[in-house]
């Protein structure tokens, strides 16, 4: 669906807390998570213009 927000939290809300936990230790997974969800976000942006 168009809008919809992909995020990696918003996708699997189950492993909020291992999500949470890898990017407060791991800097490339927190890199990566950042990267993901900024597309994510550009993505929402070119579909609902």
């Amino acid at each position: 669906m168009l809008g919809e927000n992909h995020s990696l939290l918003n996708e699997f809300p189950q492993y909020k807390d291992t999500i949470n936990t890898l990017s407060k230790h791991d800097a490339e997974f927190a890199q990566q998570v950042k990267d993901y969800d900024a597309l994510d976000t550009e993505i929402r942006t070119l579909e609902t213009t």
